[in-house]
Order: C-alpha cells, then sequence, then structure tokens
C-alpha cells in the first residue's frame, strides 16, 4: 500500500512496477499478463476516463459466497425521484479476476465473480460522528451529519436482510439460507444503470449489481411465487 498527498499541481508520482529475480536463476520467470491496481480516491486526481484503473472489489466482497453491497445515496433514489436510482461513482467496480484457486494454484482460467450484488442506500443521518467538523457533514441541515459510502449501505441491505430472516422465525416458516436471501434480494431488487457504460446495462453490471434493493417487493415475493433470478447481459472480456 503506497500512501502519496500531492502537495500541488506541479507534483508529479511516477509509480514503477519492477519484477524480480532472484540472484542465482538463470531464466527468470514470465513476466505477468495482468497487473491489477487499486487506485482509492481516484476522483481527487482529475482523470478523463473515470473507469481508467477498472475492476476494485476485492478482497472479503469479491468473496464467492459474500453479498457485495454498491453504495446509491438515498437523494439520488426512485422514492426521491431519480428514476433509475443512481449509484455512487465511488462505489466499487466488480469483475476482478480470481486467477488462483484456495490451495495457490494458477486457474488455467481466471474466474469472474458477479459483484456487487445488489446496492444500498447511504447518506442517511448517524450520531456517532465526533463533534468536529459535523456541520460540514450535515447535507440536510437538521442537525444530523450524513454517512456515505458502502460502509453505511451494505448495514442498510444487512438490517433488510434480518427483517426477512424474522419473518420467516415469527411465521415459523422454513428458514432461508444466506444464499437464498441472497437471491431473493436479487430476483426483486430495482434494475439501475452503469454511470459508465450507459448503453445495453439492463440486468447485472458490475457497477450496480442487480440493482438497487426493494425490501417491499421482497416481502412480496415471499408471500407468492419465488422470483427467479434475473438475466445478465454483460460482456466478459479476458
Amino acid at each position: 500500500v503506497i500512501f502519496f498527498t500531492n502537495p500541488g499541481p506541479g507534483e508529479n508520482l511516477v509509480l514503477r512496477i519492477g519484477k524480480l529475480i532472484p540472484a542465482g536463476v538463470e531464466e527468470p520467470p514470465p513476466d505477468p499478463d495482468y497487473i491489477g491496481l487499486v487506485w482509492f480516491r481516484r476522483t481527487t486526481i482529475g482523470l478523463i476516463e473515470p473507469d481508467f484503473f477498472g475492476n476494485t472489489t476485492y478482497g472479503h466482497s469479491n468473496a464467492r459466497t459474500a453479498t457485495a453491497v454498491g453504495a446509491a445515496e438515498y437523494l439520488n433514489t426512485t422514492e426521491f425521484g431519480t428514476v433509475p436510482s443512481r449509484v455512487n461513482d465511488f462505489s466499487s467496480r466488480g469483475g476482478v479476476l480470481i486467477w488462483f484457486g484456495p490451495d495457490g494454484e494458477k486457474l488455467e482460467q481466471p474466474e469472474i465473480r458477479l459483484k456487487p450484488n445488489v446496492c444500498g442506500p447511504d447518506g442517511a443521518n448517524t450520531n456517532f460522528f465526533p463533534p468536529v467538523n459535523r456541520e460540514e457533514r450535515d447535507r440536510e441541515g437538521d442537525g444530523f451529519p450524513n454517512f456515505f459510502g458502502t460502509s453505511a449501505s451494505a448495514p442498510h441491505v444487512a438490517a433488510l436482510a434480518g427483517l426477512i430472516i424474522d419473518r420467516q422465525r415469527v411465521r415459523n416458516e422454513p428458514a432461508l439460507t444466506p444464499e437464498q436471501i441472497t437471491r431473493l434480494l436479487e430476483s426483486t431488487a430495482e434494475d439501475m444503470q452503469d454511470i459508465v457504460v450507459l448503453e445495453d446495462s439492463e440486468g447485472f453490471d458490475f457497477r450496480t449489481g442487480f440493482g438497487f434493493v426493494n425490501g417491499t417487493k421482497a416481502f412480496e415475493a415471499l408471500e407468492g411465487i419465488w422470483a427467479p433470478r434475473p438475466p445478465h447481459s454483460f460482456p466478459i472480456q479476458l
């Protein structure tokens, strides 16, 4: 992890990536086919191409059994007049290639996981921020600062999952597995549009997943016919 603070427009950062060849090795290892670079806070460097650094979802959020959540400000959702709901530009994009198996062996073909799974709201009020700069975080001027990021949207989706679990328990109906809950949220989500790839982004895309969660539709699906997982139409390019 490299930290760099640009002191002004006249400063440049040169990032050089090299390959280590151990001493005594006669035949060096082959060059890598792919190099992953995750650039945090990239919106501050004024790039013309917003997707210059590509896919950024990695680690636990990219795990096969995880439910990865993108972030959309609640004011930019259908409920508040934005149709379809719009994902935040800083929300991580999925599609990171998985080149190695659990035992460290390299796969013949990389695995591509459908991440994020869904999007949830952020930007709601909170009271855990310290008093310092609290006014700057208060978007509505109601005395409570707003909390942004997937750290804010993921708990909202987790709360919805908790309500689904509680609904099954109260009605003495079979408990749903984590995978079933994820599929329910995906199949009832409101479709969104990739802010970069605007054309032909119906269904799943690597920016918004299967869309913005819809609790009402999820509960309605539990009352009637199980909604099928929606199709995804996206190109897979290696």
